[in-house]
């Protein structure tokens, strides 16, 4: 185990301890035995490694401006850190503070904080019609979570954002099956007047790929007019 991993090791111990665990509840959580958890609480931190320099860096920056009661808010924005290293550092300096605020602040995720922000980025420029790579550039947000934003809160923009990309699809697939059936008719019209019996073989072969190709063509055309009366239903409510 390198000396960061003891440091952190130690760090969350004693963090749990502070919590109200005791040695033999921290031993049997991590296969250790009292003594040892005991030790490795007690005895001071190792003062190497990157962890070490943060930790350190980090009680340069907060010691001097500490203030009783002061908000967790204030204090990581006066030193210019992060509140998650001001809460690590009030559990382990001043932890009759952190648990007041442990208490009295709920715990907000830093995935829920992603959301507030990109939705108060979102909320107040967002028009119908608007499409997402539009909604991006305005906002300076990525398109993949402005698109998480839609899906959240304007789920019908995806639904007909999605309809009209599928019938873009279904015309652009039509499209390629017109084109392979003029290529396969003008190969059958060069065959007709070979009258070799392989000619013949290919001939009939191409036959079937049109007839399969017409099939085809008749399942998007019956398809695409579905879509169409859906459409025109969704419109009228």
């Amino acid at each position: 185990m390198t000396p960061e991993e003891k440091l952190k090791r130690r760090s969350w111990f004693v963090s749990l301890h502070e919590y109200g665990w005791t040695y033999q509840d921290i031993g049997r959580r991590y296969g250790l035995t009292r003594e040892r958890v005991r030790q490795i609480v007690t005895r001071e931190p190792e003062s190497v490694g990157p962890v070490a320099q943060k930790h350190a860096a980090v009680d340069a920056k907060l010691s001097p401006i500490y203030c009783p009661g002061m908000p967790v808010s204030r204090l990581a924005a006066t030193a210019g850190i992060s509140e998650y290293y001001a809460k690590f550092w009030l559990r382990q300096h001043h932890p009759d503070h952190a648990e007041r605020i442990r208490n009295t602040e709920p715990y907000v995720s830093p995935v829920t904080r992603k959301r507030e922000l990109i939705d108060a980025k979102l909320r107040p420029i967002y028009r119908p019609g608007m499409t997402g790579r539009q909604l991006a550039e305005a906002s300076a947000v990525t398109e993949y979570y402005v698109n998480v934003w839609l899906r959240q809160h304007h789920p019908e923009a995806i639904r007909k954002r999605r309809n009209r990309s599928e019938h873009q699809r279904q015309q652009q697939h039509l499209k390629r099956l017109t084109t392979q059936r003029a290529d396969y008719e003008l190969q059958l019209t060069r065959l007709a007047v070979n009258p070799d019996p392989v000619a013949a073989t290919i001939a009939e072969r191409l036959r079937v790929a049109i007839a399969g190709i017409d099939a085809q063509m008749t399942l998007v055309s019956a398809y695409r007019e579905r879509d169409a009366d859906d459409r025109a239903v969704m419109s009228t409510h």
